[in-house]
Parts: structure tokens; sequence; C-alpha cells
């Protein structure tokens, strides 16, 4: 069942806007992270503190959900639209306010649509 929003085509931009900026900064902001190889312990405490290589891994698999869920929408996951205020918020938290923003006003045209 896939669902018909009257606004439809913006809320497609939207969401793979977030996921593709999603994608961009998680890859940029690991790209940048400076390890320290003092032992194997450091290593691994740099790895997964939260706020680190883990954290930005985690993002770029949400966004990369919301990109499939944008491409080819109700195959893997469905076209909803309390599905993309969860993948928002989720982005919110992780990534960052501005990415996860686009999302979050996708999501909230198709809940105004949906109500």
């Amino acid at each position: 069942m896939f669902n018909h929003y009257k606004m439809d085509r913006w809320m497609k931009i939207l969401t793979g806007l977030s996921g593709v900026l999603g994608l961009y900064f998680c890859f940029m902001e690991i790209y940048n992270i400076r390890f320290t190889y003092d032992n194997v312990f450091t290593l691994f405490e740099q790895i997964f503190r939260w706020n680190s290589f883990f954290r930005y891994v985690l993002g770029m698999f949400i966004a990369s959900l919301i990109l499939l869920v944008t491409l080819k929408p109700n195959d893997p996951l469905p076209w909803n639209w309390a599905l993309l205020l969860t993948f928002s918020i989720f982005l919110i938290f992780i990534c960052n306010v501005w990415i996860g923003l686009w999302g979050l006003i996708a999501g909230g045209i198709g809940l105004l649509d949906y109500l």
C-alpha cells in the first residue's frame, strides 16, 4: 500500500535532501576524526565513545535508511509520515539539527495531509 500525499514531491525533495546532507555530514566528521594509537584500550575508547566514530556510523546508517525510503518507497520500508518523523528525530540527535529539520518538515507535511 503506497501512501499518496498531496505534497508528495516536496516531501521527497526534503527527505532526500535530509538523507544526502546526513550522509555527507557524517562522512566528513568521520574523515576529520584523529585517532591516537597509544594502546588498544585508548583506540577502543575513542571508537566507541558517543561523541566519536560510533555516533557518525549510526548517523550514516539512519541517513541511508532515509534515502532508501525516499528512492524506493514501500519496497524495503514504508513511505509514511511517522517513519519520516522518527528518522528525522534520530538525525537531529545524532547528526545535526539542521540536517534532521528537513526530514522533520517533510514528516510534518505528511502528518498535516493525513489529518
